[in-house]
Order: structure tokens, then sequence, then C-alpha cells
């Protein structure tokens, strides 16, 4: 009986320690520092694979950790909007840099955005 009462703490503990991560991704988020923001997330991602590990639930256990998860839910589904308007927000801005350096590459070499014509004499025939 003991040691399903230290997997539930040991579970909540997980979920807490997630829980605490997901709010540092909010943080991350509205920095834009989706470099940091990914490393959290593989930090969750072992978490949650130490919670897989400590296998199923016994009847009850999840009701002690039931309103963490719930609002663990919550703060990740609206993580999970924010990072795809940042998302998008930095797409915008790299296609506006890309376009911008397109159009400093053909100012610079005029001769490179305009297509070339020649002509040809046939020296070969007189």
């Amino acid at each position: 009986m003991k040691r399903g009462f230290e997997m539930a703490v040991t579970k909540k503990q997980l979920l807490i320690q997630i829980l605490g991560l997901t709010e540092r991704q909010s943080v991350e988020l509205e920095k834009e520092d989706l470099g940091e923001f990914e490393s959290l997330l593989n930090r969750k991602e072992r978490l949650f694979a130490k919670m897989k590990r400590l296998g199923k639930d016994k009847a009850g256990e999840r009701e002690e950790y039931l309103p963490i998860l719930t609002e663990l839910i919550a703060l990740d589904e609206a993580n999970n909007e924010r990072y795809h308007e940042v998302y998008e927000e930095l797409r915008a801005r790299v296609k506006g840099v890309r376009v911008q350096q397109n159009a400093v590459k053909a100012y610079n070499n005029p001769y490179m955005s305009a297509p070339q014509g020649g002509i040809l004499f046939d020296k070969t025939s007189k």
C-alpha cells in the first residue's frame, strides 16, 4: 500500500514540475524566444516519460492531482495558440526580409533582374 502512495506523490510532484515548465514556456513565448521554448518542451517530454515509467494509476490516485492536470492542460492549450501566433509572425518577417534581399540584389545589379536578349551574328554564311 505504501508503494502506491509513493507513486501518486511522485506523479503529483512530476506534474507540478511540468506545470512550472509550462508557465516558463508562456514567459518565453511572450519574449518570442523559441529556442528556450523548445528547450523547455524537451525537458517536459523527459518528465512525461518518467511519469509513464511509473505505471498506471490506481483507483482514487488521479483525483489527487486532477486540479494540477486541468490547469496544465488549459495553460498548454493557451501556449499552443500563442506559439502558432508567434510562429506566423516570425514567418511573415522572414518572408519580408527575403523580399528585401531580392530587392537589394536587383538594385545592386540591375542586369541580373532584367531578361537579357542577345543578337547572334552568323559569320559562316556570306
